[in-house]
């Protein structure tokens, strides 16, 4: 999430919250939510780059 958040990428504060979000569903137990927002972190990209 810290990553995300300090990346520099233009949807990079959106990411972090996504990050966040996830979280507090995972903590709640809403996997339902959970599956959500890795489908939407996954639609604007993880910040993981495969190029080193």
């Amino acid at each position: 999430m810290i990553e995300a958040a300090a990346d520099g990428r233009s949807d990079s504060a959106k990411r972090a919250q996504l990050y966040l979000d996830r979280a507090f569903a995972m903590y709640r137990e809403d996997y339902t939510r959970v599956h959500v927002i890795e489908e939407e972190i996954k639609a604007i990209g993880d910040g993981q780059s495969s190029a080193s």
